[in-house]
């Protein structure tokens, strides 16, 4: 009787150790996977941004971009809300969500407030339920102008495809932005007794692609002429020997300064010098000649991205006569390499 009323008291104290047991570890299994805070908040949903495709590797987005337009969409690219913050507002380069679980699609605009002459056009209208991710696009706002003669500011880009947010853990996107604007400083020099003016030759660069899709790449559309909004000229004095060089062939400077929109590998970019006289002294696809002319450390890096991480281009091009008085193109310098042109080139 006695070993019966043991072997009970026995079985009932397992029983109540095993029960205690496996709640505790449910209880610890439930705070493993889901989020617990004393004010009962729901799990944190944040997206974070980040600009470092740029040639110094860095995250400079903090100090290089002043706002952000975040457009929000479901899984199958249909509309649900945009969000806009300044930079200086953001924590950590971060914004809270507040979203359902589920998957989305997050593209976002970035550096728009600094468009004060409106050239930037984006559909800020779209319909929650009904408008796509499609109608998310930029456009450069011509006129009805195929010249385009403005300083851009600068204007960046990203997108994360299926962000999932968890119903139990926290979520966090992190959107890599491209910067879309691209800057050619050009100078044109030449030794001449007779000083250089802003009409002694124009500057132009031709490209198609001033609608970007929802994606970043460059949509169809008619080739645009940029145009420089900032030209000078100058005179520099050459104090060589005589024998050397006389002082009255001075080194005569032309320089100009123009911005364009997001070169692409697969899109020609003509780079076009003229003379007053309406002869084409140069005629080439920047993309092309930037592709060549990129230092070995980068040479592995693909075009695309290299296209996207540099975006100031400076331009040196040299001009002599010929006996006749005719100017012709002799060398052309991009950054740190130089072409020497040949005259049967040209």
């Amino acid at each position: 009787m006695k070993a019966t009323k043991i072997i009970q008291r026995s079985f009932s104290f397992w029983k109540t150790f095993l029960v205690k047991k496996g709640l505790y570890l449910l209880i610890l299994l439930f705070a493993l996977t889901s989020c617990i805070y004393e004010d009962e908040t729901a799990c944190p949903i944040e997206v974070r941004f980040v600009y470092d495709r740029n040639m110094e590797y860095a995250d400079a987005f903090s100090s290089q971009v002043d706002d952000v337009t975040l457009f929000i969409f479901n899984e199958q690219g249909v509309f649900l809300k945009a969000l806009h913050e300044e930079t200086d507002a953001l924590h950590e380069s971060k914004i809270n969500l507040d979203l359902s679980p589920g998957v989305y699609q997050l593209v976002a605009w970035c550096g728009l407030s600094q468009d004060e002459d409106g050239l930037y056009i984006i559909n800020y209208r779209l319909t929650p339920g009904v408008s796509t991710i499609e109608e998310a696009g930029f456009k450069l706002n011509c006129d009805g102008n195929s010249a385009v003669r403005h300083e851009l500011c600068n204007l960046y880009h990203g997108i994360v495809r299926d962000f999932r947010v968890a119903p139990d853990a926290p979520s966090q996107a992190t959107i890599s932005l491209t910067q879309n604007v691209n800057r050619v400083k050009v100078m044109l020099q030449r030794y001449s007794a007779t000083r250089a003016t802003v009409s002694d030759y124009t500057v132009a660069l031709e490209t198609a692609n001033y609608q970007l899709g929802y994606d970043n790449s460059v949509q169809p559309c008619e080739a645009l002429d940029y145009r420089p909004y900032a030209v000078a000229a100058e005179t520099v004095e050459n104090a060589a020997d005589s024998q050397v060089r006389t002082s009255a062939r001075d080194l005569q400077v032309v320089t100009a300064e123009l911005a364009t929109l997001r070169l692409t590998a697969d899109n020609e970019a003509r780079f076009i010098i003229g003379a007053k006289d309406g002869r084409q002294l140069l005629n080439i696809d920047l993309v092309q000649f930037i592709d060549i002319m990129r230092l070995e450390q980068y040479s592995d890096m693909p075009l695309q991205e290299y296209l996207d991480r540099e975006n100031v281009w400076y331009v040196v091009l040299l001009v002599s006569e010929t006996d006749g008085g005719v100017p012709v193109m002799t060398s052309l310098k991009i950054n740190n390499w130089t072409y020497v042109f040949n005259h049967t080139d040209l």
